[in-house]
Parts: C-alpha cells; sequence; structure tokens
C-alpha cells in the first residue's frame, strides 16, 4: 500500500512537471492567437473606416504573421 502511494505521489509530481513545461509553449501559443485576433480587429476597424491603405498594409502584416515570414 506504502508503495503504491509513493508511486502515485511520483507520477503527480511528474504530471506537474510535464504540465509547467508545456505551460510557456501553450502561453506563446495564446500570445500568438491574441495578436492575430488584434490583427484582424485592427483591420476590420480600417476597413470600416474607410482606410483602404491602412487595411490593406495591416492584411499583408496578418498574412506575414500567419506565415511565420519577416514583416521588414
Amino acid at each position: 500500500m506504502r508503495g503504491e502511494v509513493i508511486s502515485m505521489v511520483n507520477k503527480n509530481i511528474q504530471d506537474a512537471h510535464i504540465c509547467h513545461k508545456d505551460a510557456v509553449p501553450s502561453r506563446a501559443n495564446e500570445t500568438l492567437v491574441y495578436i492575430t485576433d488584434l490583427l484582424g480587429e485592427l483591420q476590420t476597424i480600417a476597413r470600416i473606416g474607410g482606410l483602404k491603405s491602412l487595411s490593406d498594409d495591416i492584411q499583408l502584416v496578418l498574412v506575414k504573421h500567419m506565415s511565420g515570414q519577416s514583416i521588414l
């Protein structure tokens, strides 16, 4: 019984460690999703406001952001 409890505690520690390691990429992924959504919102606002050039520029940044290309 004691061995089972120790084994279960060790598994929980390992799971917590794995979860912590996965939190960083997950956080980075959340940031990318947020930036993508924000760019999309800005593009929509620019288009609705009649700022076609700005809307096109934001669209270009959005496409390059999503493809992983440099915007420079």
